[in-house]
C-alpha cells in the first residue's frame, strides 16, 4: 500500500498576523503545527479563514504530559514526540511504545545523531514499525538528510 506523505508546517510562536504567515505556505502543506503550550492562545477560527489544512498541538512526552493539558486537545489533534539518544533501534522501539500509550494522530521520534550510525537509525526504526502515524528522523548537523528520507 502506498501512501502519500502528510507535509507539516511547524510554528514555533503564534504569528502576529496569521495572514502574512499562513499564506506564505505552500498549498500542498497538510497540517500546522504549533506547540501544546499555545492551546489557549490559538484563535482556531482566525487560523482557519487562512488555512484549509489541520492543526496539530505538540505534546512533548518529557514535558508536556498533564492530564489537564490533554483534556483541551482533541486525539486527532495531538503530535506526541520524544527527542533524546539512542543508540540501537531497539531503544527506539520501546519510545515508540511508550509514547504511543497516549492516544494521537501522529507519534515523533527525533534521535539525536552523536555518530553516523545513529543517523540511520530513524530510518530503520520506520521500516521496523510499518506504521503510517510515526515520524522519525535524527536532530543534528549529521541527521539532517534523515528528515528528507524519512518522508
Amino acid at each position: 500500500m502506498i501512501t502519500r506523505a502528510s507535509l507539516i508546517a511547524r510554528l514555533s510562536k503564534l504569528p502576529a498576523a496569521y495572514e502574512n504567515e499562513l499564506a506564505a505556505l505552500p498549498k500542498n502543506v497538510d497540517f500546522v503545527e504549533v506547540p501544546s503550550s499555545l492551546v489557549d492562545a490559538l484563535n482556531l477560527e482566525s487560523l482557519r479563514r487562512h488555512f484549509a489544512g489541520g492543526v496539530l498541538f505538540e505534546i512533548d512526552v518529557e514535558r508536556d504530559l498533564d492530564e489537564e493539558l490533554l483534556c483541551r486537545i482533541p486525539v486527532e489533534q495531538r503530535i506526541v514526540s520524544w527527542q533524546g539518544e539512542a543508540s540501537d533501534v531497539a531503544h527506539l522501539q520501546r519510545k515508540v511504545e511508550e509514547i504511543s500509550a497516549v492516544p494521537a494522530r501522529f507519534y515523533r521520534i527525533i534521535n539525536t545523531a552523536n555518530n553516523i550510525s545513529e543517523e540511520f537509525l530513524p530510518l530503520s526504526l520506520l521500516k521496523s514499525l510499518d506504521r503510517t502515524d510515526v515520524i522519525a528522523y535524527a536532530n543534528g548537523a549529521l541527521g539532517f538528510w534523515s528528515r528528507l528520507v524519512a518522508l
